[in-house]
């Protein structure tokens, strides 16, 4: 889920043990425009929260990846 906390975006996910987790972010949904974020992490069975800056563009989207 993606919220607005002030000047900032908040994005929240529950998270599996033992899976590995990379933000990745896109400005548009065309395939092939998916860049990673730099944020990665290893899952713990609670939830993860990531805060950015909305210094972005108007529209941004955000996925993750997940890798055994």
């Amino acid at each position: 889920m993606a919220t607005r906390d002030g000047g900032d975006i908040l994005i929240t996910f529950a998270i599996i043990t033992g899976r590995t987790y990379t933000l990745h972010r896109s400005d548009t949904l065309a395939p092939g425009s998916w860049a990673p974020t730099g944020l990665t992490f290893s899952g713990n069975g609670t939830t993860a929260a990531f805060r950015l800056p909305t210094n972005t563009p108007t529209r941004r989207y955000f996925r993750a990846e997940v890798s055994p």
